[in-house]
């Protein structure tokens, strides 16, 4: 009894420490592997890495990443861009400035593995890790008029939201799952469900860095 009293112990010791990673599908793209600046960093020594970033006038990733059974995290700045209007020129010039910088350091610190699986869990039970890029970027006729005898669909776009983008880096696998401004389009579109599970998959992952990456 007492053997078998310690055997449960270790299933539920284990059971509690252990992270099941997800399995990714490929989705890279050759300019992606090539605009990505956490490849370089990451692929050879990492298992696993999962970094948010949202993509307006900057960009800065939140990383998480998995080395010899050790789980770390980071802030990394890939770059801003600097709005500036020379002289002589009429409009204003974007100017794009890289600077590859981890914010807290190279090495990373340490993060507890239950609060891993947590974050893993939830994304896993979310539907996360299978949303499709193209299902999270559709849009949809919301209008339909004839102009000139001619019947003219227009659909929902938007211009000056923010894209939100999850890369997921493995040894041999590499999946970015990403979103445009989703919640303008759920708004419009309710039964967007793929895109509500995104929204549901950000806003967790965002509280849940807030609360575990210090």
């Amino acid at each position: 009894m007492r053997n078998k009293s310690l055997f449960l112990l270790l299933i539920l010791f284990t059971t509690n420490f252990y992270c099941q990673l997800p399995n990714i599908e490929n989705n890279y793209s050759k300019s992606d592997s090539l605009n990505n600046p956490l490849l370089k960093t990451f692929l050879k020594e990492y298992e696993f890495v999962l970094a948010y970033s949202d993509v307006c006038c900057s960009k800065e990733y939140k990383i998480i990443g998995l080395k010899n059974g050790k789980w770390s995290y980071w802030t990394y700045s890939d770059n801003f861009i600097q709005w500036t209007k020379k002289k002589g020129e009429s409009g204003i010039k974007v100017d794009t400035i890289k600077t590859g910088t981890f914010l807290g350091g190279e090495k990373g610190n340490e993060i507890k593995k239950k609060n891993i699986k947590k974050l893993l869990t939830k994304l896993s039970e979310i539907g996360f890790w299978e949303l499709k890029n193209d299902s999270l970027n559709q849009s949809r006729v919301i209008e339909t008029y004839i102009e000139d005898g001619e019947t003219i669909n227009r659909k929902a776009v938007i211009t000056d939201g923010t894209n939100y983008v999850f890369d997921l880096i493995s040894k041999n696998k590499f999946r970015k799952i990403k979103s445009y401004y989703p919640e303008y389009f759920v708004k419009l579109f309710p039964d967007m469900i793929d895109r509500k599970k995104f929204i549901e998959s950000r806003d967790y992952f965002l509280n849940w860095w807030k609360k575990y990456s210090h």
